[in-house]
């Protein structure tokens, strides 16, 4: 890698590819093919994986990573929190924001709270959770932040942009619309998603964004791209072992 322009090009084409992989899983390919009980089903259990994000962002702020990057994490992670405005001085959290949409799509506060986290659930929160304890110990700033990043928010910008093709009619007039009411997938879809590995990241607002500004500038060989490859991967694993659990649903 002999220079920013070469190690972004190199960054987005394994970053993407990622992305396609996701997109190729059969459940996200067919996601408006299933019926409406087996797509809340998916909706629920995806709710017990949200829940388990700010802890996510716990494990990487404890771990050995630089004090601006730390200051970037809890900005986002205390998001999940905002902060008063205006007449609201306790605004909704965004788990709030979660049954909020997930009751205008149709599913019951009833069926909310009724609903556990299945077996393969627990088995990707677990593994998650302990991945990012697993980077903590190795002292891996640079897979901290790579699974962080793409876990916790490249790809679940683009599993919520799944989603919205599915729920868009119920949440937005006229699809990708930015004047609708979802409070929860639409707000993420926009300041989850990826921006491009290089020196316009910086004038992205994203988190992902923040994030990856951090991260091009702490890879700087071979080595450390495969640390980069080797974190996304095990992010990549998680999703699609997550998504796996409903492809009985599609026969």
């Amino acid at each position: 890698m002999n220079s920013l322009k070469t190690l972004s090009t190199q960054l987005d084409e394994i970053e993407l590819a990622n992305i396609d992989k996701l997109k190729e899983h059969p459940v996200i390919q067919n996601i408006t093919k299933l019926d409406t009980d087996q797509f809340n089903s998916v909706l629920l259990q995806r709710r017990f994986v949200s829940h388990a994000i700010t802890n996510l962002y716990d494990f990487a702020i404890d771990s050995n990573i630089s004090r601006d990057c730390k200051l970037i994490l809890r900005r986002i992670q205390r998001e999940e929190y905002p902060e008063p405005t205006g007449n609201e001085k306790y605004p909704p959290s965004h788990r709030e924001d979660l049954v909020h949409d997930l009751q205008l799509i149709g599913i019951s506060l009833d069926q909310i709270l009724q609903s556990r986290p299945s077996k393969t659930t627990k088995a990707c929160v677990d593994y998650m959770l302990n991945k990012m304890l697993d980077y903590g110990s190795e002292n891996s700033a640079i897979k901290t932040i790579s699974y962080i990043r793409f876990a916790g928010e490249v790809i679940v910008a683009e599993e919520y942009k799944a989603l919205w093709s599915r729920i868009s009619k119920i949440l937005s007039d006229s699809g990708y619309n930015p004047k609708n009411i979802s409070r929860f997938f639409w707000p993420h879809i926009i300041h989850d998603s990826r921006s491009s590995f290089s020196s316009e990241m910086k004038k992205s607002k994203t988190h992902s964004s923040y994030l990856g500004f951090f991260l091009s500038r702490l890879i700087n060989s071979d080595s450390d791209l495969g640390l980069f490859i080797s974190a996304e991967d095990d992010a990549l694993r998680l999703k699609r072992l997550f998504y796996d659990q409903f492809i009985t649903k599609l026969a």
